[in-house]
């Protein structure tokens, strides 16, 4: 009968035919147990005494290179013979092949984990806080006839964890100021509807205000808490909001539209905090619907009207956005853009400028929507005050005439 070192060495020799356990068991004549045995101790004393590595400092990489008498199953076996701290880099690549005396040489590239992966990972710690399935399942229904009438919910640029406690006007704002605001919109959307039974609650970007202290295009610091506060602003007055306004069921059809694409929070951010809010709101109101916009701009038909949503500024190309007023450049644009749409009464929707204002173009309304936050050290020290507000308006599907109520913090 062999003795376990022979059948080490026995095992050793057939390692490059990278057959299966059972093969080998076969060839040894013994049992895949057995087998398993054999691997692990080849496993912890068949490397190679030097591991050839190149480390770049400043792009944060590690190049690794060693020679083993077998191959490694996975990227986690790879890590720990080429001394890889998972929790500090990331394996983008590697490869191994066999040599000409049967051994194989593997060869690992890893990057440093930047510190926006990190965060990224605390704020899905965060979600798993937040909703973890304890919430009790609520009554929503929705009956089989719906008026022509629809309520649009605008609110931009909430700007939620900005650090703007001093300001030169007199009107700070704070994750509880933002709060308020919140659930006074929300009273006003339940008792302003004029006959509507559809709501459509439009957030026109800029939810927070900006990953790392900074905005999507980086290059100058903001006046912002930590992401995770910024978070926790958010997701807490956002869930009032929208339980308020759910749970008074004044609504039959309710569809709620983020454009994720914007300067401060971007696609990315834009997405987390709102996919965020949609699993805990299809737990609890499993009928309403969700849109999460991508592209700049985009359509929505409600009737005879086409409605045109836009933050007014991408987090990429963009190096004006769109002008408080509009102007003829604007006009010019939009009006190309609106040839491919079929409606007879067009508006265009937009945020940033934390402002409010209602031009007529030929490209058809022109709506500037108020900022929920209101200013910023920023706006204040270079424009002056800001009126904090939302915008709700009334829409009949025939008619041109459109019910506009913006409301005042």
């Amino acid at each position: 009968m062999k003795n376990e070192k022979e059948l080490v060495n026995e095992l050793v020799a057939l390692l490059p035919r990278k057959e299966s356990k059972e093969y080998y068991a076969k060839k040894l004549n013994i049992t895949r147990q057995e087998v398993e045995h054999l691997l692990a101790i080849v496993r912890n004393k068949n490397t190679t005494d030097t591991i050839t590595k190149k480390v770049n400092l400043d792009k944060g990489t590690i190049e690794s290179t060693l020679v083993l008498t077998y191959e490694p199953k996975d990227d986690v076996e790879l890590a720990k013979l080429h001394k890889i701290d998972l929790t500090k880099y990331v394996i983008t690549n590697y490869w191994s092949k066999v040599l000409p005396n049967g051994k194989f040489t593997s060869s690992v590239f890893s990057r440093l984990i930047s510190i926006e992966e990190k965060n990224k990972e605390k704020l899905i710690e965060q979600l798993e806080i937040y909703f973890n399935n304890n919430y009790p399942i609520r009554q929503y229904t929705l009956p089989n006839k719906i008026s022509d009438k629809a309520m649009f919910v605008y609110i931009a640029d909430d700007h939620a964890g900005i650090d703007f406690k001093e300001s030169l006007f007199d009107s700070p704002y704070t994750g509880e100021i933002y709060y308020e605001r919140l659930n006074k919109l929300a009273d006003k959307v339940i008792f302003s509807n004029q006959g509507a039974e559809t709501l459509y609650i439009v957030n026109l970007g800029d939810e927070l205000d900006g990953f790392n202290k900074q905005t999507t295009r980086g290059g100058h610091a903001l006046d912002s808490l930590s992401n995770k506060e910024q978070f926790d602003i958010y997701i807490k007055a956002r869930r009032n909001f929208y339980d308020k306004i759910l749970l008074e069921n004044t609504y039959k059809q309710v569809t709620i539209i983020n454009i994720n694409n914007s300067n401060h929070t971007g696609n990315d951010y834009s997405y987390i905090i709102n996919k965020a809010l949609e699993f805990y709101l299809l737990g609890q109101f499993p009928k309403v619907s969700f849109i999460n916009q991508e592209k700049f701009i985009d359509s929505y038909i409600w009737g005879d009207h086409t409605i045109l949503l836009t933050h007014g500024k991408d987090e990429k190309y963009m190096k004006f956005g769109f002008p408080l007023n509009l102007n003829e450049k604007t006009d010019l644009w939009l009006l190309d853009y609106s040839k491919k749409l079929s409606g007879k009464y067009t508006s265009t929707i937009k945020g940033d400028l934390h402002a409010y204002s209602v031009n007529m173009g030929k490209s058809g309304r022109y709506i500037n929507v108020p900022s929920i936050c209101g200013g910023s050290n920023w706006i204040e020290h270079n424009y002056g005050s800001s009126n904090a507000g939302a915008l709700l308006e009334i829409i009949d599907k025939t008619d041109k005439n459109i019910t506009s109520i913006p409301i005042w913090f």
